[in-house]
C-alpha cells in the first residue's frame, strides 16, 4: 500500500517458499481476523484504474527529487556524512562520522529536534542511520535543515 501513496490501508501481498507462506496464513487469523471492506474495495479502485500507473509516476518523480535534495544536504556536510542510496524505494542509509552511537543520535533528535530516524545498530550499522525520502519535499527539507542544527554541533 505504500508504494500507492495509501499506506493508511494497511494492505499487502506476500510471496514466498511453501512453508513460511503456510506458517504466515496460520498467524494471519490472528492479526487479522477481519481485513478492512472499506480498505480493499479502495486498493480495487485504485488497481484496477488509470490512477495506478498516475501515482506511480508521481512517487517516482518525488524520490528523484527527493534523492537529489538529499545529495545536496549531504555534500553540505561533507566529509561527516555520506550516503547509501536506494536502489529502489524510499529509505537511504546515512553513514556519520561522528563520535555518537546510533541510537542516541535517533533518541536526540527526536526528543530535540522532534525528527525521527531510524538507528544504523538495529540493523548492526552503528555509525548510520536511516531516513525516509519519500515524503513531500518540502517536509523532508525542513526535517533535513533540524538534523542539520544538531549535526553541526557535532562538525566543530
Amino acid at each position: 500500500s505504500k508504494a500507492y501513496a495509501l499506506p493508511g490501508l494497511r494492505l499487502g501481498w506476500l510471496a514466498g517458499p511453501e512453508p513460511i507462506i503456510s506458517d504466515s496464513w496460520a498467524y494471519h487469523d490472528y492479526t487479522s481476523i477481519s481485513a478492512g471492506l472499506l480498505s480493499q474495495k479502495i486498493a480495487e479502485w485504485i488497481l484496477g484504474s488509470n490512477l495506478r500507473d498516475q501515482i506511480i509516476q508521481r512517487n517516482r518523480t518525488m524520490l528523484k527529487e527527493n534523492l537529489k535534495l538529499c545529495r545536496n544536504w549531504i555534500s553540505a556536510h561533507d566529509p561527516f556524512l555520506s550516503m547509501i542510496a536506494p536502489r529502489a524505494g524510499g529509505m537511504a542509509f546515512i553513514r556519520y562520522q561522528y563520535q555518537i552511537n546510533s541510537t542516541e543520535l535517533a533518541d536526540r533528535l527526536r526528543k530535540e529536534k522532534s525528527v525521527f530516524i531510524l538507528a544504523g545498530d538495529t540493523y548492526g550499522m552503528d555509525g548510520y542511520f536511516r531516513i525516509g525520502i519519500g515524503a513531500e519535499k518540502e517536509y523532508l527539507r525542513k526535517g533535513l535543515e533540524r538534523v542539520s542544527e544538531f549535526i553541526r554541533t557535532f562538525e566543530k
